[in-house]
């Protein structure tokens, strides 16, 4: 169950954390050459980062 469906409420700093995170660990997954499925893996995990 996600935060949002239990009630709870996110820290937004906690979650600004967790968002800067998991965008370097992309940027230091694509490092080399680039790769079709890295990059729309990386493009939907930060669209879906942004919407939340």
């Amino acid at each position: 169950m996600s935060v949002a469906a239990s009630g709870q409420r996110q820290d937004p700093a906690e979650a600004d954390n967790f968002r800067t995170i998991v965008t370097i660990a992309l940027e230091a997954a694509q490092r080399g050459e680039p790769h079709l499925t890295m990059t729309g893996m990386t493009r939907k995990i930060t669209e879906a980062l942004d919407a939340a």
